[in-house]
């Protein structure tokens, strides 16, 4: 989403199985869903009433599961340490139902020492962790409202849909208690609103900062360009409402409000990856995959949580829908077309929002929709039930083509396996625009070699670099988990900084390029080689003369340790 120069890239869960690459936000996810129980499990135990004990016991769970998203997946760790926290405090409210100094120290130490324990239970990972971020700065670029409605769609529909649905029973009253207006028949004509604030200049100065303040800020972030920031803000707002009301509520906490601490986070890091960006990152490209891929998670689960709160739309909507709410529900649908009519035709959201106003009121006025509000529920229940089930269909469009699209792009078909190797016994790679080619079956042999009882410990292994997304280069490593010079260039100068990657790329074609034994030595001593890889790829970017050089030095500093097809393994003499 967003301007091209940020290089946004986003994933769902879906596509991240479905491709099936081990990154570190895919191995988080099934403990981020692990937390959420944890931490829910707690809030529920503390609302019940737990003794010191078990308290800690819990405490030390929640820090295990939350401080090893710090080991697997660090952008993942200050989400679900927040979240974590938050159903500690929940739990704790709901138990002593009263807001006072005990309860804000209870919670205080407790997140304290949750915080301490995730700190603790991973110090050998902390001590010897080293960040290339140090900090954010302001970013450059914003997403689109479209695009953000094109991955987050289907569940802000329900969200919203939701957040409607319940404003109906305390809005009302929230305008009248927050601006102190009461009119006629609650505040519902507009000319006894209008004397009661020429009447009370109190009364309308609250309107003016409690109404037309936060108004104007929305209208002003449209106008510059932050339209997800506008648009999330006030489904923020609305969620703040709702948690007002339910925490006040023993039956909605702590699950209700539980639901609601998943949504404000969801929808608080859409609105953060429009603010900040963080340092070190390619242009925000990470910044906005590795948290629109939380949110989304957050996202779905309060999603399918408010469906059944609604029963799947079937007391949607129904006889007591009001007038004002009819309005609503017709303003919100012609936004949410208008936001795709700016894809299309690029006007600014501002313009759409004013158009969408004015046919909202004249469309409300008319008789038609009046009647089938008030009179005729079943039209604008299934009107919903066709958006929903239309946003569900599109949004599993990907679930065939692209499962359809992923199998297509096999070497060749296998029977089911757990076996990630399976397919190189018989495929064939071709790289380097077909001037290239690999035959895996040879690799496969050598790296079962190394996983075998031939080789102890865990030696450090030399192989060659290739093209970037281009060629199977950093086979060796990932197939056994020995430590390489050098893995994936690209991942690593990100993870690790870039100022070291240059050089071992340089030292690495060096030692296979050269032609003179003591600066491969040299090179191979500095990196505690044990092990040389030579295979297709390496005889492809590397000149033979230079690979000639590993068959000369056999007998005085190394030995041939493995021969087989097109693979070569020279494993460096001690002393040598």
């Amino acid at each position: 989403p967003g301007d091209p120069r940020g290089f946004e890239i986003t994933e769902f869960p879906f596509f991240t199985f479905l491709f099936a690459d081990l990154h570190a936000h895919m191995m988080a996810i099934p403990l981020t869903l692990l937390s959420l129980g944890v931490a829910l499990a707690l809030a529920v135990r503390l609302k019940e009433g737990l003794g010191l004990a078990a308290r800690v016991g819990h405490l030390l769970a929640l820090a295990l599961v939350v401080g090893s998203l710090r080991a697997i997946n660090t952008w993942d760790f200050p989400t679900y340490l927040i979240i974590g926290a938050s159903a500690m405090a929940m739990g704790e409210y709901a138990r002593s139902r009263r807001i006072d100094l005990g309860l804000a120290a209870r919670v205080v130490l407790q997140g304290a020492f949750l915080y301490w324990a995730t700190t603790l239970l991973f110090a050998p990972f902390i001590d010897g962790y080293q960040s290339f971020s140090d900090g954010v700065f302001s970013s450059k670029w914003q997403t689109p409202l479209h695009a953000y409605l094109g991955i987050h769609g289907l569940f802000v529909f329900v969200v919203m849909t939701f957040l409607v649905y319940t404003a109906r029973s305390y809005l009302p009253r929230f305008l009248r208690s927050v601006t102190g207006i009461v009119g006629s028949d609650g505040g519902g004509k507009v000319k006894a609103v209008a004397e009661e604030l020429a009447s009370d200049s109190g009364k309308a100065l609250r309107l003016v900062l409690l109404v037309g303040l936060p108004l104007a800020s929305l209208v002003t972030l449209l106008a510059s360009g932050y339209t997800v920031v506008a648009f999330v803000s006030a489904l923020l707002f609305a969620t703040a409402l709702l948690a007002r009301r339910w925490l006040t509520s023993p039956q909605e906490t702590p699950y209700g409000a539980f639901a609601l601490t998943l949504l404000g986070m969801a929808l608080a890091l859409g609105v953060a990856v429009e603010l900040v960006t963080i340092k070190g990152d390619i242009a925000r490209m990470n910044t906005v995959f590795k948290f629109y891929l939380q949110a989304w998670i957050l996202l779905g689960m309060v999603a399918a949580y408010f469906l059944w709160r609604m029963e799947f739309g079937r007391a949607i909507l129904g006889k007591a829908f009001s007038l004002p709410m009819g309005m609503l529900v017709v303003l919100t649908t012609l936004i949410f077309l208008a936001s795709w009519a700016f894809v299309l035709l690029r006007f600014p959201p501002l313009v759409w929002t004013i158009f969408g106003t004015a046919w909202a009121f004249a469309i409300w006025k008319s008789r038609f929709v009046q009647r089938a509000i008030v009179y005729n529920g079943n039209i604008l229940r299934g009107a919903w039930l066709v958006l929903l089930v239309s946003l569900v269909l599109g949004s599993s469009v990907y679930t065939v083509a692209g499962t359809r699209d992923r199998l297509r792009d096999r070497f060749q078909v296998l029977p089911l396996t757990l076996d990630g190797m399976a397919y190189m016994a018989d495929a064939r790679y071709t790289f380097d625009r077909g001037r290239g080619t690999q035959e895996l079956k040879w690799d496969y042999d050598a790296i079962q070699w190394l996983r075998g009882a031939s080789v102890k410990g865990s030696p450090v292994v030399l192989e060659g670099q290739g093209e970037l997304y281009r060629s199977l280069h950093g086979r060796v490593s990932i197939y056994t988990g020995l430590p390489t010079v050098l893995g994936w260039d690209n991942h690593q100068s990100q993870q690790r900084g870039g100022s070291h990657i240059g050089e071992r790329i340089a030292d690495i074609r060096s030692i296979y390029s050269t032609t003179d034994w003591e600066q491969a030595l040299e090179l191979l001593r500095k990196y505690q080689v044990e092990y040389i890889y030579v295979g297709e790829i390496e005889r492809h970017y590397y000149p033979q003369v230079g690979l000639n050089k590993f068959q000369e030095m056999v007998g005085t500093d190394l030995e041939l340790a493995y021969a087989k097809g097109q693979v070569e393994i020279y494993r460096v003499l001690p002393n040598s």
